[in-house]
């Protein structure tokens, strides 16, 4: 499948470097190829994914320099030839992958869906990655059942607020670790929040329940064994990301995390599993369009709220990257075209 096409004003990723790599052009407009659409954007998200991006460290890069911006809703502008269930100013989200800080962007039709009238473009855009990932992991990964232990860390993220916004309304104990200023979020949730900064959430979980049904993972390395020890022996570890190896810019984490999956798999024990949300095979990828338009409908129904922690404008990506980064939010960060 071919990368997106942006056009507009576009922030672009120059290089590898802080957030000062990124800079504002302006690319020409496209029409869409066969199976494409082109939407005007009316608010894209910043993911770690694009922060990994930046570092050199993220699996499928493209080559320097292009645009970011992996999720977004805006209005249908123009419908390629083939494409059908879209027509010009209809209200979409989608998951582009790179490509969405931008004004304008011309991608494959199967990965966008219909937004509910009741949705706003900025709730939409926030939802697309983090609960698309936290969707398809509890749904075809995880399997949650009625009863189970669940423990989130990372808790107070993007990904990890919309794991808690799909559990809230389950029959499930949920622990969540996260920063003491950020408990009150966790809490927002009906979760338990863990310091992790001063407490040993192996010891909470241990203490408090017989060991944990599922972890959610997002820091990969080494931090796995200690999920794994958090588990019961019939317990299954996801994870869904390496972020621990963005202070120290490990090019080969992602590769080291996997192959550390893998030898957990292989133990006897909890089973393990990694998912990306675009990398075969970890991924659901046939399955984006039909999961995304599940969480707009549960949205729409106003069962679920996505946590925004900033809005900025385009213009000031980089503070959105330095952000993100340095965990400054909560929540998902929008840029606004």
């Amino acid at each position: 499948m071919s990368l997106p096409k942006s056009a507009g004003v576009c922030v672009e990723m120059s290089r590898t470097g802080g957030p000062e790599v990124l800079r504002e052009t302006e690319r020409a407009l496209t029409k869409p190829g066969r199976g494409e659409v082109r939407v005007k954007v009316m608010a894209t998200g910043v993911a770690i994914a694009d922060v990994k991006m930046r570092h050199g460290i993220y699996p499928g890069t493209p080559k320097f320099p292009f645009v970011p911006g992996y999720d977004f809703a805006g209005i249908v502008e123009q419908v390629g030839a083939g494409v059908s269930g879209f027509t010009m100013g209809d209200r979409v989200a989608g998951l582009s992958f790179v490509g969405a800080n931008a004004e304008r962007i011309t991608l494959s039709a199967k990965r966008v869906s219909l937004m509910p009238e009741t949705v706003s473009f900025d709730d939409a855009a926030a939802c697309v990655l983090n609960y698309l990932t936290a969707y398809q992991m509890l749904h075809r990964n995880a399997q949650i059942e009625d009863g189970q232990v669940v423990l989130v860390h990372g808790g107070a993220g993007g990904v990890g607020t919309a794991l808690l916004d799909l559990l809230k309304d389950k029959d499930v104990r949920v622990f969540a670790t996260a920063s003491r200023g950020k408990h009150s979020v966790v809490e927002g949730f009906g979760a338990t929040p863990i310091d992790y900064r001063e407490e040993d959430f192996v010891d909470v979980i241990q203490r408090q329940t017989a060991g944990a049904d599922v972890v959610f993972d997002h820091l990969g390395g080494s931090h796995l064994w200690r999920s794994r020890k958090a588990l019961k022996s019939t317990g299954k570890l996801i994870c869904y990301g390496f972020a621990d190896s963005v202070a120290s810019n490990d090019r080969m984490a992602g590769v080291k995390t996997v192959g550390l999956i893998g030898l957990i798999q292989s133990l006897p024990g909890p089973s393990a599993a990694f998912y990306a949300i675009l990398s075969k095979p970890f991924s659901f990828e046939d399955h984006i369009s039909q999961d995304l338009a599940a969480i707009l409908k549960l949205m729409g129904e106003g069962r679920l709220k996505p946590k925004i922690g900033a809005r900025l404008p385009l213009s000031d990506a980089p503070k959105a990257h330095a952000m993100l980064e340095n965990a400054e939010v909560s929540g998902k960060i929008l840029l606004i075209p």
